[in-house]
């Protein structure tokens, strides 16, 4: 029994094994992300059964429907050391991105009245996600720490 508890405690141990520094900062990244937008498609799935919406909502489902299961599977594919964790995170980065431009600059500016105040926030916030984008993009795809812990 003893034997047993200490190989799962070594499994557990060896999934985060390489998995510290810059990376393990992305993985709390994409973690936060992944559950924020985990929380927004259950909110607009909750809307759909309670509320008459709009055609907004629809649109935000389909962006949040698509980069759920990216987020959450490059996740997973960075705890495994997956060398194809790299392609997945960045396309949903990309598909994040996307989201993001519409939920907070163009979902605005077509379904609602818009103040400049709404148009300046979304803008900061966009240009602000982008960078981090293109910062967390460049350290997947450059860094060698990354290459030699995503290995299998």
């Amino acid at each position: 029994m003893a034997k047993k508890q200490k190989r799962k405690r070594n499994k557990v141990k060896n999934k985060f094994k390489g998995v510290h520094g810059w990376l393990a900062i992305v993985l709390i990244i994409f973690t936060i992300s992944a559950l924020n937008a985990s929380y927004l498609l259950i909110q607009r799935i909750n809307w759909l059964f309670t509320l008459p919406i709009g055609t907004g909502v629809y649109i935000s489902m389909l962006f949040l429907l698509i980069y759920c299961p990216l987020i959450w599977y490059s996740i997973y594919l960075i705890m495994e050391h997956k060398k194809k964790a790299i392609k997945f995170s960045i396309i949903a980065l990309i598909a994040g991105f996307i989201f993001n431009l519409w939920f907070y600059l163009v979902g605005l500016i077509i379904l609602s009245q818009v103040t400049r105040l709404i148009i300046y926030n979304g803008i900061s916030t966009i240009l602000f996600n982008l960078i981090l984008i293109l910062i967390i993009i460049s350290y997947l795809r450059k860094s060698k720490r990354v290459k030699a812990t995503l290995i299998r």
